[in-house]
C-alpha cells in the first residue's frame, strides 16, 4: 500500500508524501527488502518477507529459508526456518548461510550457530570487522589484514592475503573490493568471476554465479559478469546508484528514483512504492501521519506547532486535528 494525497493548496507540504532513503538492501530468495528510515523494512516480493518480528533494524541478511536481523541494538533476530537460537547479545554484524548464520560480536570476535557438518558455524579465532557467509562456508576479514575464511569449499582455501574495503559472499564464491576500487573474486567459479579489466567499483554484490558493483566512473554506473542464464548480467540504466544487493541470480540496486532489481527477480519501484503498509493514518488541517509497518510514526505537512516532531516509540494507533 502506498500513501497519496489530494486537495488543499499544498503550501505547507501536506501533499509531499515522503520517499524512502534506502539505508541498506537486502535480497532474498524470490524478495528484496530496504532497510529506510529509522530502521523499518519496506520489502517486494513474496509476501514472508513482509512479517519479521515488530522492531527497528540496523541490517538484514537473507539465507534460503532463513532470514536474519539485527535490531537498533544489535541483538539479532531471526525468523523463517529455524537455524537455532541466536546468541542473545548484540553483533556488529550479520550473515546468513545455505543453513548457519555467523556475525561479529563486539569485541571482534566471530559467532556462528547452526549446521556445522562442514564446520561452516566453527568460526577461526580472530578479531574482524566483516563477514560474509557462503553455503556452507563463511569469510571474514580482519582488522589488522587478510581474509581469514572457513567451512567447506574453494573459497575456503583461496583467500586472498592484504586490507580491502568490503567483503562479499553468496553460494560458493566469495569477493573483495580492494581500497582503490579493484575486485578480487575467488571460489567455485573463480574462473568466470573475474572482473572486467581496467574498472574500479564503489560496491559490489555476489550473487550465485554472477558479480554486479557500482562502478566509481564510466557512463555505465552499474557492471555485472559471469553467469547470464537469468539476465544477471542486464543491470538497469540510470546513475546516482548508491546501494547494491544479490542473491541467487536476482541483483538489486537503488538511486534517489527507487529500487531496481533484475535476473530472476525483475521489477522496478519508486521510492515510494515499497510495501511497508500504513497500519493507520490520520490527517490534521495542514498535515497527515502513518502509522507505519513496523509500528513507527511518521508525519509531513505543517510543522509550525512541532507537528512532525513525532516521539521515537512504537505505535498502533493515531489521530490528528
Amino acid at each position: 500500500a502506498v500513501v497519496r494525497c489530494w486537495g488543499g493548496t499544498g503550501t505547507n507540504g501536506e501533499l509531499n508524501v515522503p520517499y524512502y532513503d534506502f539505508q541498506k538492501l537486502a535480497v532474498g530468495p524470490d524478495q528484496a527488502c530496504a532497510l529506510v528510515y529509522l530502521g523499518d523494512i519496506a520489502c517486494t516480493g513474496a509476501t514472508t518477507a513482509l512479517t519479521p518480528p515488530i522492531g527497528r533494524y540496523n541490517r538484514v541478511s537473507f539465507g534460503t529459508n532463513t532470514t536474519c536481523a539485527l535490531g537498533v541494538d544489535g541483538r539479532p533476530t531471526c525468523w523463517g526456518v529455524s537455524l537455532g537460537t541466536p546468541p542473545d547479545e548484540p553483533l556488529t554484524a550479520i550473515s546468513v548461510g545455505a543453513a548457519h548464520v555467523c556475525g561479529i560480536r563486539v569485541d571482534g570476535n566471530a559467532v556462528c550457530w547452526g549446521d556445522n557438518a562442514s564446520g561452516q558455524a566453527t568460526p577461526e579465532p580472530g578479531e574482524y570487522m566483516a563477514i560474509a557467509s557462503g553455503d556452507t562456508f563463511t569469510c571474514a576479514q580482519r582488522t589488522d589484514t587478510g581474509i581469514v575464511c572457513w567451512g567447506q569449499g574453494a573459497a575456503v582455501d583461496d583467500a586472498p592475503e592484504g586490507a580491502f574495503a568490503s567483503l562479499s559472499a553468496h553460494g560458493g564464491n566469495a569477493c573483495v573490493l580492494g581500497n582503490a576500487g579493484n575486485v578480487q573474486c575467488w571460489g567455485a567459479d573463480a574462473a568466470t568471476l573475474q572482473p572486467p579489466a581496467e574498472m574500479t567499483f564503489s560496491y559490489i554484490a555476489v550473487g550465485a554465479h554472477h558479480v554486479c558493483g557500482i562502478r566509481q566512473s564510466g557512463a555505465v554506473a552499474l557492471q555485472c559478469w559471469g553467469d547470464n542464464a537469468h539476465g544477471q548480467l542486464q543491470p538497469p540504466t540510470g546513475t546516482g546508484y548508491y546501494r547494491i544487493a544479490a542473491y541467487g541470480d536476482s541483483t538489486c540496486a537503488s538511486n534517489l528514483a527507487g529500487m531496481a532489481c533484475w535476473g530472476a527477480l525483475s521489477s522496478t519501484l519508486p521510492s515510494t512504492s515499497l510495501r511497508m503498509a500504513p497500519l493507520e493514518i490520520a490527517a490534521g488541517d495542514a498535515h497527515t501521519c502513518t502509522v507505519r509497518g513496523q509500528r513507527g510514526v511518521r508525519c509531513w505537512g505543517d510543522d509550525t506547532l512541532g507537528q512532525r516532531a513525532v516521539p521515537r516509540h512504537r505505535a498502533q494507533s493515531i489521530s490528528a486535528n
